[in-house]
């Protein structure tokens, strides 16, 4: 009874979050599985496909601290809507050009274009919700980043497969292009937004959501705080090993499966579903519902936090046995 009284506008913002972070990993691996025809081409080696495939994450690295600053000073609203429509300029260079160092050009602007989307997405979760349901609203764009292989990677191989590898640049910019101008109009801060209703932006600033605006104090010592606190460097550290297994799996599957098992570009996408679709159904059900559920009950946050992710580091030992596998 609570939640109708209250409106659920926050859950759309949910959702427009985490379709932002969907569309923008189709961006991220269409040329992963359009790895073999891409390599036949160019006539170049898996080093060099290593190459292009990481460039975007060069640029997107270098660019999230000077981000997070632009994104404290200016909000969400305007740094990811500029973001968006580099995606899909990002995507549509990269099918039209005809040179090597032009497709690495524009994976280098893609990863530039597409560093504010997670920072502004956890910046707007912190003002859009409460404490107690940000777990949730955090895994909804979390997961996003999961399922966009479970739809995408078959998408951008049905592409390749009937009309080439470029082709899968053109349905991953287009996509890009109609989400820029759904954020355009659909996203606004709480305090600005028409639709929020007074009771539920009473609830969520009543439940400990973030205070907009500027963030007080000077980038750079706010940064060489936390650069002083144990807790992020092991935060750090941990991401670290995390987005090394996460790109590993997103960039090279799709190729491996191609590649050393002789799958088609069409069997291979459908192949690499399979982890993704156990990720996505994970991270909602227990990074998110059962995180909030065991909280809500008095459970100390850090403690369940801390023992569901040891439970999950444990089971990624599993992967090993890929190592020895030698058929499908």
């Amino acid at each position: 009874m609570m939640q109708r009284r209250i409106g659920n506008v926050r859950w759309g913002i949910a959702g427009l979050l985490g379709t932002g972070i969907l569309i923008n990993y189709f961006d991220r691996i269409n040329i992963s599985v359009a790895t073999k025809p891409f390599e036949q081409e160019f006539h170049v080696s898996s080093g060099v496909m290593g190459i292009v495939i990481s460039a975007y994450l060069w640029s997107y690295v270098l660019l999230q601290v000077p981000v997070g600053v632009l994104l404290d000073r200016f909000g969400v609203k305007w740094l990811v809507r500029i973001g968006t429509f580099f995606w899909a300029v990002a995507s549509y260079m990269t099918a039209i050009v005809s040179g090597l160092g032009l497709v690495f050009l524009s994976r280098l602007i893609l990863g530039a274009a597409e560093a504010p989307i997670f920072p502004g997405a956890a910046k707007a979760t912190g003002y859009w919700f409460p404490t107690k349901e940000r777990g949730l609203a955090t895994s909804a764009f979390d997961a996003a980043a999961k399922f966009s292989n479970v739809i995408g990677v078959p998408l951008v191989a049905v592409a390749v497969t009937l009309w080439g590898w470029r082709a899968g640049f053109y349905v991953t910019g287009t996509l890009s292009l109609l989400y820029c101008a759904l954020f355009w109009i659909g996203y606004r801060d709480p305090s600005k937004s028409k639709r929020l209703a007074p009771e539920e932006r009473t609830y969520i600033v009543e439940g400990g959501s973030q205070q907009e605006g500027q963030e007080a104090g000077n980038p750079l010592a706010n940064l060489g705080f936390l650069l002083r606190q144990p807790k992020v460097w092991g935060l750090t550290l941990g991401f670290m090993a995390y987005g090394y297994s996460f790109y590993l799996f997103l960039s090279w599957i799709p190729g491996y499966l191609q590649t050393a098992l002789h799958m088609t570009v069409l069997a291979s996408g459908f192949y690499t579903i399979i982890p993704w679709v156990v990720a996505t159904i994970t991270d909602i059900v227990i990074g998110g519902w059962l995180v909030d559920a065991l909280i809500k009950r008095g459970n100390n946050p850090t403690r369940v936090r801390k023992t569901l992710f040891t439970i999950g580091l444990l089971l990624g030992i599993a992967v090993v046995g890929a190592a020895f596998t030698t058929n499908a």
